[in-house]
């Protein structure tokens, strides 16, 4: 059986130039024989010979001339009729064949844009399709972790449970914010008690050592002394504490209870009114230490205590 195969461009034009040749070229042919056969009215009209003197043969052949003139008039009408409609034949084939040329382009233009809008869906599609894909294994992992979830009695909790315990949490965890914000103001505030308290302490000292009030300049260095000091109180360290020597004898109260060292002297002159009494401090040699005016101590009556009170706090310093 013969295979149709798709002709190419050349060969397609050279059947449309041939396919009705042979049809569309026999009235013309017709035409073109009957008018120009030898056996035509108009040939044997010329090639006839000239008239004889016999009457009656010559109205003979002039009726049979006229017989034949007049049969090849109505067949060479005939011929030109069956020309003519084939003129207008060819005209209408090709009117319609240009008109089928416009609308295979449009249809041409038509059918590659719906090709285009086709390709670019297919590509929207096989995205969505990737993206559907990413979310379906996303969904198969979740529905593994969910049915271990619903396996284990333990964790088989209600939504309106979890929303209950997701609630408590939120409200301990503003509760633990607010005693932390609580709790940093009272370090702040207890700091701020400290620093006063210590100031107080050395300024309470300076005034029972009679010590001058530090610049703004020494405040910088004394704050990092005290923290020297503390660290080395932390450490049991004595210096500045008189200390006996390796051979010196170890005091005796005795030595210093007829020394009237520690029995405080009045130097009031005579008919005059006592003033408060300085009082002495005594080193470990036996020698006695600058006395401080009880004054000065009275001047730290910023806290309300008695002078041997504050003796016993110079002391202990």
């Amino acid at each position: 059986m013969a295979t149709f195969t798709v002709l190419d461009q050349a060969e397609e034009d050279k059947l449309h130039a041939t396919r009705l040749l042979g049809i569309e070229e026999r009235p013309y042919k017709r035409v073109s024989k009957r008018l120009l056969a030898p056996t035509t009215p108009i040939t044997s009209f010329l090639s006839r010979p000239s008239p004889s003197n016999d009457d009656a043969e010559a109205a003979d052949q002039n009726e049979h001339f006229l017989q034949s003139l007049a049969r090849f008039r109505e067949d060479i009408i005939l011929d030109f009729a069956a020309f003519e409609s084939s003129i207008a034949r060819i005209q209408f084939l090709r009117a319609a064949n240009t008109r089928e040329r416009e609308r295979y382009a449009a249809e041409k233009l038509k059918i590659e844009q719906t090709a285009n809008d086709v390709r670019e869906n297919l590509g929207q599609l096989r995205v969505q399709l990737d993206e559907a894909q990413k979310t379906l294994a996303v969904r198969k992992t979740y529905d593994v972790l969910a049915e271990k979830i619903t396996r284990d009695e333990k964790l088989k909790v209600t939504r309106a449970e979890q929303h209950a315990n997701i609630e408590k949490l939120r409200s301990e965890i503003e509760e633990l914010e607010r005693e932390s914000g609580e709790l940093k103001s009272a370090w702040s505030e207890r700091r701020e008690q400290l620093q006063n308290l210590m100031g107080e302490g050395m300024r309470l000292r300076r005034i029972i050592r009679d010590e001058k009030e530090p610049d703004a300049e020494t405040d910088h260095h004394g704050d990092e002394d005290g923290e020297d000091g503390e660290r080395e109180r932390d450490g049991l360290s004595n210096m500045g504490t008189p200390r006996p020597m390796d051979d010196a004898p170890t005091p005796r109260p005795s030595a210093l209870r007829g020394s009237g060292a520690l029995t405080p002297r009045s130097h009031v002159p005579e008919g005059g009114t006592p003033g408060p009494t300085g009082d002495e401090d005594v080193n470990m040699d036996g020698g006695a230490m600058e006395a401080v005016p009880t004054e000065n101590v009275v001047a730290a009556g910023d806290v309300d205590k008695p002078a041997n009170e504050h003796r016993d706090d110079m002391d202990t310093s």
